[in-house]
């Protein structure tokens, strides 16, 4: 897990030119955004391989797109500082918005 006082460094393996844009590769891109929200704290929208996340998890969460906005209202306006909690109910409520344009 990275935390604010965690560092790293990219070390490059070939020649990079000034200005050459570098980029990473996260997951080998076959991560879910679960994947991506537990390894990297960030999820995108709109991941393909967020399939699996669709079809077996969805259905497993007993509460409703509705519960969960009003749930991110109290988190949003609680003093309780607590992003991981604020970031896993986006992506619920980002899964379920996607399952629910299907149904």
């Amino acid at each position: 897990k990275f935390e604010e006082s965690s560092s790293f460094v990219l070390r490059a393996t070939t020649e990079v030119e000034k200005n050459e844009e570098l980029t990473i590769s996260y997951l080998d891109g076959d991560g879910t955004s679960l994947d991506f929200l537990d390894k990297y704290g960030f999820f995108t929208e709109d991941n393909p391989n967020d399939e699996i996340l669709l079809a077996k998890l969805i259905p497993s969460i007993p509460t409703t797109l509705e519960d969960d906005e009003e749930k991110q209202r109290e988190i949003d306006t609680s003093v309780v500082e607590n992003g991981s909690i604020s970031a896993v109910m986006t992506l619920r409520m980002s899964l379920k918005k996607r399952a629910g344009s299907r149904i």
